[in-house]
């Protein structure tokens, strides 16, 4: 199984860049895009270990050797797009909650879906998100691992 971010959606770093910036103490735009950077992975990196999502996005979910008709869906899950078979035909699927339900079992799949932030989660790592990202920024690999557990 392999989980990949296809795009963020419902870019929201531009309005956290100037917080994010006040929290790190940096005066003026000379670091902006690499802050811009460090905030993406952040998010990226505190949504992936917390499994709810803190920037809109839509992801890819590949799944091979797949051996139930039941998937469960990751990091807040709001749509989905598209449910695949490895040869590009649209699956029949019903959604429970994060499960996506197919009509059969199929050996590998492609399912596409968009994630939304729940406020209150939100809220919880958004400060976590500025802390990993202020270690980023500061070099501080070790906090890192203690940031993200956390979560």
């Amino acid at each position: 199984m392999s989980l990949s971010v296809i795009r963020i959606i419902d870019d929201k770093r531009s309005y956290l860049l100037p917080v994010l910036k006040r929290y790190v103490g940096a005066v003026d735009d000379s670091q902006d895009a690499i802050l811009q950077h460090m905030l993406t992975t952040a998010a990226l990196e505190v949504q992936a270990h917390a499994d709810v999502s803190v920037l809109p996005c839509q992801f890819e979910l590949r799944i091979e050797n797949n051996t139930d008709s039941e998937v469960r869906l990751y990091q807040t899950p709001s749509e989905v797009l598209s449910v695949k078979a490895a040869d590009g035909t649209d699956v029949d699927y019903t959604i429970d909650g994060r499960n996506v339900r197919t009509a059969g079992v199929y050996p590998s799949l492609v399912i596409n879906y968009a994630t939304a932030p729940k406020e209150a989660e939100y809220g919880r790592l958004l400060p976590l998100v500025f802390q990993y990202a202020t270690a980023l920024y500061d070099g501080q690999t070790d906090e890192l691992v203690k940031v993200l557990a956390q979560c």
